[in-house]
Protein backbone atom coordinates (compact mmCIF):
# COMPACT_ATOMS: atom_id res chain seq x y z
CA UNK A 1 0.00 0.00 0.00
CA UNK A 2 1.32 3.48 -0.91
CA UNK A 3 0.95 6.41 1.47
CA UNK A 4 1.64 9.68 -0.33
CA UNK A 5 -0.70 12.34 1.04
CA UNK A 6 1.60 13.57 3.81
CA UNK A 7 4.43 14.40 1.45
CA UNK A 8 5.54 17.75 0.06
CA UNK A 9 4.57 18.26 -3.60
CA UNK A 10 8.10 17.52 -4.83
CA UNK A 11 8.45 14.21 -3.02
CA UNK A 12 4.70 13.58 -3.42
CA UNK A 13 5.05 13.35 -7.20
CA UNK A 14 8.10 11.09 -6.93
CA UNK A 15 6.58 8.73 -4.36
CA UNK A 16 3.27 8.49 -6.23
CA UNK A 17 5.16 7.60 -9.41
CA UNK A 18 7.21 4.92 -7.63
CA UNK A 19 4.04 3.50 -6.08
CA UNK A 20 2.31 3.30 -9.45
CA UNK A 21 5.24 1.55 -11.11
CA UNK A 22 5.27 -1.06 -8.33
CA UNK A 23 1.52 -1.62 -8.58
CA UNK A 24 1.65 -1.93 -12.38
CA UNK A 25 4.16 -4.77 -12.10
CA UNK A 26 1.89 -6.62 -9.68
CA UNK A 27 -1.08 -6.20 -12.04
CA UNK A 28 0.45 -8.42 -14.73
CA UNK A 29 -0.53 -11.55 -12.75
CA UNK A 30 -4.19 -10.65 -12.51
CA UNK A 31 -6.64 -9.10 -14.95
CA UNK A 32 -4.41 -8.91 -18.03
CA UNK A 33 -3.20 -12.50 -17.70
CA UNK A 34 -6.83 -13.69 -17.83
CA UNK A 35 -7.77 -11.71 -20.96
CA UNK A 36 -8.77 -13.60 -24.15
CA UNK A 37 -5.78 -14.09 -26.45
CA UNK A 38 -7.48 -12.47 -29.45
CA UNK A 39 -8.42 -9.20 -27.71
CA UNK A 40 -6.45 -6.00 -28.40
CA UNK A 41 -3.96 -5.01 -25.68
CA UNK A 42 -5.13 -2.54 -23.06
CA UNK A 43 -1.79 -0.84 -22.53
CA UNK A 44 -1.40 1.83 -19.87
CA UNK A 45 -5.17 2.26 -19.60
CA UNK A 46 -5.34 -0.99 -17.58
CA UNK A 47 -2.75 0.02 -15.04
CA UNK A 48 -2.24 2.46 -12.23
CA UNK A 49 0.86 3.83 -13.93
CA UNK A 50 1.52 6.87 -16.06
CA UNK A 51 3.61 10.01 -15.80
CA UNK A 52 2.58 12.10 -12.80
CA UNK A 53 2.60 15.91 -12.82
CA UNK A 54 1.87 17.77 -9.56
CA UNK A 55 -1.15 20.05 -9.92
CA UNK A 56 -0.91 23.37 -8.12
CA UNK A 57 -4.18 24.98 -9.28
CA UNK A 58 -7.25 25.27 -7.05
CA UNK A 59 -9.66 23.46 -9.40
CA UNK A 60 -8.10 20.03 -9.36
CA UNK A 61 -6.87 18.78 -5.94
CA UNK A 62 -5.16 15.72 -7.38
CA UNK A 63 -2.07 15.27 -9.59
CA UNK A 64 -2.41 15.21 -13.35
CA UNK A 65 -1.50 11.88 -14.93
CA UNK A 66 -0.47 11.32 -18.54
CA UNK A 67 -0.80 7.88 -20.14
CA UNK A 68 -0.24 6.63 -23.66
CA UNK A 69 -3.65 5.96 -25.23
CA UNK A 70 -3.71 3.81 -28.36
CA UNK A 71 -7.18 4.71 -29.65
CA UNK A 72 -7.24 1.98 -32.28
CA UNK A 73 -6.72 -0.69 -29.60
CA UNK A 74 -9.07 1.08 -27.18
CA UNK A 75 -11.92 1.01 -29.70
CA UNK A 76 -11.14 -2.58 -30.75
CA UNK A 77 -11.52 -3.60 -27.12
CA UNK A 78 -14.81 -1.70 -26.99
CA UNK A 79 -16.04 -3.65 -30.04
CA UNK A 80 -14.92 -7.05 -28.66
CA UNK A 81 -17.97 -9.26 -28.02
CA UNK A 82 -16.39 -12.41 -26.58
CA UNK A 83 -15.62 -11.23 -23.06
CA UNK A 84 -16.76 -13.61 -20.34
CA UNK A 85 -19.95 -12.43 -18.60
CA UNK A 86 -20.50 -13.92 -15.13
CA UNK A 87 -24.26 -14.16 -14.63
CA UNK A 88 -25.18 -13.60 -11.90
CA UNK A 89 -22.09 -11.60 -10.94
CA UNK A 90 -20.15 -12.72 -7.86
CA UNK A 91 -21.05 -11.27 -4.47
CA UNK A 92 -17.36 -10.44 -3.98
CA UNK A 93 -14.49 -9.96 -6.46
CA UNK A 94 -12.58 -13.12 -7.46
CA UNK A 95 -9.30 -13.55 -5.61
CA UNK A 96 -7.21 -13.04 -8.76
CA UNK A 97 -8.84 -9.62 -9.35
CA UNK A 98 -9.05 -8.38 -5.77
CA UNK A 99 -5.74 -6.50 -5.71
CA UNK A 100 -6.56 -4.61 -8.89
CA UNK A 101 -10.15 -3.83 -7.92
CA UNK A 102 -8.90 -2.38 -4.64
CA UNK A 103 -5.91 -0.55 -6.16
CA UNK A 104 -3.68 -2.79 -4.01
CA UNK A 105 -5.34 -1.72 -0.78
CA UNK A 106 -5.94 1.95 -1.66
CA UNK A 107 -9.60 1.38 -2.68
CA UNK A 108 -11.02 -1.13 -0.18
CA UNK A 109 -14.41 -2.80 -0.43
CA UNK A 110 -16.22 -1.12 2.44
CA UNK A 111 -19.59 -2.88 2.29
CA UNK A 112 -21.68 -5.18 0.17
CA UNK A 113 -24.69 -3.76 -1.69
CA UNK A 114 -25.39 -6.48 -4.19
CA UNK A 115 -27.40 -5.99 -7.40
CA UNK A 116 -28.43 -8.75 -9.75
CA UNK A 117 -27.83 -7.76 -13.38
CA UNK A 118 -30.60 -6.05 -15.26
CA UNK A 119 -31.67 -7.51 -18.60
CA UNK A 120 -30.49 -5.67 -21.70
CA UNK A 121 -32.47 -7.81 -24.17
CA UNK A 122 -35.73 -5.88 -24.44
CA UNK A 123 -35.98 -2.61 -26.38
CA UNK A 124 -36.89 0.64 -24.65
CA UNK A 125 -38.81 3.25 -26.64
CA UNK A 126 -38.70 6.98 -25.90
CA UNK A 127 -41.21 9.25 -27.58
CA UNK A 128 -40.89 12.76 -28.96
CA UNK A 129 -43.23 13.82 -26.15
CA UNK A 130 -40.77 12.58 -23.51
CA UNK A 131 -37.88 14.63 -24.93
CA UNK A 132 -40.13 17.66 -25.48
CA UNK A 133 -41.25 17.49 -21.84
CA UNK A 134 -37.63 17.54 -20.68
CA UNK A 135 -36.79 20.60 -22.78
CA UNK A 136 -39.93 22.45 -21.57
CA UNK A 137 -39.09 21.74 -17.92
CA UNK A 138 -35.57 22.96 -18.61
CA UNK A 139 -36.94 26.28 -19.90
CA UNK A 140 -38.97 26.68 -16.70
CA UNK A 141 -35.84 26.17 -14.59
CA UNK A 142 -37.04 22.87 -13.16
CA UNK A 143 -34.88 19.86 -12.33
CA UNK A 144 -35.12 17.46 -15.28
CA UNK A 145 -33.39 14.45 -13.76
CA UNK A 146 -34.23 12.00 -10.98
CA UNK A 147 -31.31 13.12 -8.81
CA UNK A 148 -31.77 15.53 -5.94
CA UNK A 149 -29.02 17.81 -7.20
CA UNK A 150 -30.80 21.18 -6.98
CA UNK A 151 -30.29 21.62 -10.77
CA UNK A 152 -26.54 21.70 -10.09
CA UNK A 153 -25.84 19.75 -13.30
CA UNK A 154 -27.85 22.25 -15.39
CA UNK A 155 -26.12 25.27 -13.87
CA UNK A 156 -22.67 23.73 -14.27
CA UNK A 157 -23.17 22.81 -17.93
CA UNK A 158 -24.61 26.24 -18.72
CA UNK A 159 -21.26 27.76 -17.78
CA UNK A 160 -19.74 25.70 -20.62
CA UNK A 161 -22.60 25.92 -23.10
CA UNK A 162 -20.27 27.12 -25.88
CA UNK A 163 -19.00 23.53 -26.10
CA UNK A 164 -22.59 22.29 -26.62
CA UNK A 165 -24.66 24.80 -28.61
CA UNK A 166 -24.80 23.86 -32.29
CA UNK A 167 -22.40 20.95 -31.71
CA UNK A 168 -22.43 17.13 -31.91
CA UNK A 169 -22.28 15.23 -28.65
CA UNK A 170 -22.71 11.83 -27.00
CA UNK A 171 -24.06 10.43 -23.74
CA UNK A 172 -22.49 7.41 -22.01
CA UNK A 173 -25.10 5.35 -20.16
CA UNK A 174 -28.83 6.08 -20.13
CA UNK A 175 -31.71 4.63 -18.13
CA UNK A 176 -33.90 7.72 -18.40
CA UNK A 177 -32.76 10.08 -21.21
CA UNK A 178 -33.01 13.36 -19.29
CA UNK A 179 -29.46 14.21 -20.31
CA UNK A 180 -30.32 13.90 -24.01
CA UNK A 181 -33.30 16.24 -23.58
CA UNK A 182 -31.24 18.71 -21.56
CA UNK A 183 -28.49 18.85 -24.17
CA UNK A 184 -30.98 19.40 -27.00
CA UNK A 185 -32.56 22.12 -24.86
CA UNK A 186 -29.12 23.74 -24.61
CA UNK A 187 -28.96 23.80 -28.41
CA UNK A 188 -26.95 20.68 -29.24
CA UNK A 189 -27.28 19.76 -32.92
CA UNK A 190 -27.60 16.01 -32.32
CA UNK A 191 -26.82 13.39 -29.69
CA UNK A 192 -25.52 9.82 -29.81
CA UNK A 193 -26.35 7.60 -26.83
CA UNK A 194 -24.24 4.59 -25.82
CA UNK A 195 -26.05 2.02 -23.69
CA UNK A 196 -25.92 -1.78 -23.28
CA UNK A 197 -29.73 -1.89 -23.43
CA UNK A 198 -31.36 -1.48 -26.85
CA UNK A 199 -32.89 2.01 -27.03
CA UNK A 200 -35.18 3.47 -29.69
CA UNK A 201 -35.74 7.24 -29.91
CA UNK A 202 -38.47 8.87 -31.98
CA UNK A 203 -36.52 12.13 -31.89
CA UNK A 204 -34.54 12.52 -35.15
CA UNK A 205 -31.80 14.35 -33.23
CA UNK A 206 -30.95 11.29 -31.09
CA UNK A 207 -29.46 7.97 -32.20
CA UNK A 208 -28.55 5.07 -29.92
CA UNK A 209 -26.01 2.25 -30.15
CA UNK A 210 -24.75 -0.51 -27.93
CA UNK A 211 -21.04 0.03 -27.22
CA UNK A 212 -20.18 -2.95 -29.45
CA UNK A 213 -22.14 -1.64 -32.46
CA UNK A 214 -20.83 1.88 -31.97
CA UNK A 215 -17.20 0.74 -31.86
CA UNK A 216 -17.71 -1.38 -35.00
CA UNK A 217 -18.94 1.67 -36.91
CA UNK A 218 -16.17 3.85 -35.45
CA UNK A 219 -13.46 1.44 -36.59
CA UNK A 220 -14.98 1.40 -40.09
CA UNK A 221 -14.71 5.20 -40.21
CA UNK A 222 -18.49 5.66 -40.26
CA UNK A 223 -18.52 7.85 -37.12
CA UNK A 224 -16.34 10.93 -36.67
CA UNK A 225 -15.06 12.46 -33.41
CA UNK A 226 -17.51 14.53 -31.35
CA UNK A 227 -17.41 18.07 -30.03
CA UNK A 228 -18.43 17.00 -26.53
CA UNK A 229 -19.60 14.10 -24.40
CA UNK A 230 -21.30 13.67 -21.03
CA UNK A 231 -22.02 10.96 -18.47
CA UNK A 232 -23.58 11.01 -15.01
CA UNK A 233 -23.80 8.18 -12.46
CA UNK A 234 -22.72 5.61 -15.03
CA UNK A 235 -18.95 5.18 -15.22
CA UNK A 236 -18.61 4.35 -11.50
CA UNK A 237 -20.51 1.11 -12.23
CA UNK A 238 -18.32 0.00 -15.15
CA UNK A 239 -16.68 -3.38 -14.67
CA UNK A 240 -18.57 -4.39 -11.51
CA UNK A 241 -20.98 -6.72 -13.32
CA UNK A 242 -24.09 -4.89 -12.17
CA UNK A 243 -25.27 -4.20 -15.72
CA UNK A 244 -24.31 -7.53 -17.33
CA UNK A 245 -20.87 -6.13 -18.16
CA UNK A 246 -17.63 -8.15 -17.84
CA UNK A 247 -15.78 -7.92 -14.53
CA UNK A 248 -13.00 -5.39 -15.07
CA UNK A 249 -11.02 -3.60 -12.32
CA UNK A 250 -10.23 -0.89 -14.88
CA UNK A 251 -13.75 -0.65 -16.36
CA UNK A 252 -14.19 3.00 -15.41
CA UNK A 253 -10.72 3.88 -16.69
CA UNK A 254 -11.37 2.12 -20.00
CA UNK A 255 -14.68 3.94 -20.40
CA UNK A 256 -12.96 7.29 -19.82
CA UNK A 257 -10.24 6.38 -22.32
CA UNK A 258 -12.91 5.49 -24.90
CA UNK A 259 -14.53 8.88 -24.36
CA UNK A 260 -11.14 10.59 -24.72
CA UNK A 261 -10.72 8.94 -28.10
CA UNK A 262 -14.23 9.95 -29.16
CA UNK A 263 -13.83 13.67 -28.36
CA UNK A 264 -12.08 16.09 -30.73
CA UNK A 265 -8.97 17.89 -29.47
CA UNK A 266 -10.23 20.97 -27.65
CA UNK A 267 -13.59 19.30 -26.99
CA UNK A 268 -15.35 18.89 -23.64
CA UNK A 269 -16.30 15.87 -21.58
CA UNK A 270 -18.43 16.12 -18.41
CA UNK A 271 -18.44 13.23 -15.93
CA UNK A 272 -20.41 12.70 -12.72
CA UNK A 273 -19.18 10.09 -10.22
CA UNK A 274 -19.67 9.46 -6.49
CA UNK A 275 -17.36 11.60 -4.32
CA UNK A 276 -15.93 10.34 -1.03
CA UNK A 277 -15.73 13.92 0.37
CA UNK A 278 -12.29 13.03 1.75
CA UNK A 279 -9.04 11.39 0.64
CA UNK A 280 -10.46 7.85 0.65
CA UNK A 281 -11.31 5.67 -2.34
CA UNK A 282 -13.62 2.68 -1.91
CA UNK A 283 -15.98 0.20 -3.59
CA UNK A 284 -19.52 -0.59 -2.51
CA UNK A 285 -19.70 -4.02 -4.18
CA UNK A 286 -21.26 -4.44 -6.68
CA UNK A 287 -23.13 -1.12 -6.68
CA UNK A 288 -20.49 1.49 -7.48
CA UNK A 289 -17.08 2.99 -6.81
CA UNK A 290 -16.55 5.96 -4.49
CA UNK A 291 -13.86 8.34 -5.69
CA UNK A 292 -11.12 10.05 -3.74
CA UNK A 293 -8.09 11.87 -5.18
CA UNK A 294 -6.05 8.82 -6.16
CA UNK A 295 -8.77 7.18 -8.28
CA UNK A 296 -9.83 10.58 -9.67
CA UNK A 297 -6.26 11.14 -10.84
CA UNK A 298 -6.46 7.89 -12.81
CA UNK A 299 -9.99 8.63 -14.05
CA UNK A 300 -9.02 12.02 -15.49
CA UNK A 301 -5.73 10.89 -17.07
CA UNK A 302 -4.89 12.94 -20.18
CA UNK A 303 -7.74 15.43 -19.57
CA UNK A 304 -7.51 19.04 -18.43
CA UNK A 305 -9.85 19.79 -15.51
CA UNK A 306 -11.90 22.96 -16.12
CA UNK A 307 -14.35 22.81 -13.22
CA UNK A 308 -15.32 20.56 -10.33
CA UNK A 309 -18.81 20.89 -8.82
CA UNK A 310 -20.26 18.86 -5.95
CA UNK A 311 -23.87 18.00 -6.76
CA UNK A 312 -25.85 16.47 -3.86
CA UNK A 313 -27.96 13.33 -4.12
CA UNK A 314 -28.35 10.14 -2.05
CA UNK A 315 -24.60 10.09 -2.65
CA UNK A 316 -22.54 13.19 -3.39
CA UNK A 317 -21.87 13.34 -7.11
CA UNK A 318 -18.65 14.97 -8.22
CA UNK A 319 -19.51 16.64 -11.55
CA UNK A 320 -16.26 17.36 -13.37
CA UNK A 321 -15.89 19.38 -16.58
CA UNK A 322 -12.90 18.25 -18.64
CA UNK A 323 -11.27 19.36 -21.87
CA UNK A 324 -9.20 17.28 -24.24
CA UNK A 325 -5.94 19.17 -24.88
CA UNK A 326 -5.02 20.19 -28.43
Amino acid sequence: MCQVYDQSMASYSHRWRMCLIEDTKLATNGYLSHQPKDIAPCGEVCSYGGTVHPNTDQICPWPQIHKHFNCDNIMKRMAYRNQVIIDPPPTYPPDYLLDEFTMFGEMPIVKNHYFKPQSTDSKKHFSLTFIHDVTERLKRGENVNSYRDGICVQHTLKRHIHYIKGKRGFVVGTVNPWFEGMLLGFGARNITTLEYAHLVFESPEIEAYTPYDFADKWLKGEIKPYDFGVTFSSIEHSGLGRYTDPLNPYGDLESMAQSWCMVKPGGMFAVGVVDSLNSNNSIVWNAHRVYGPKRLAQLTANWQVLEKALCADFYHQNFIILRKPF
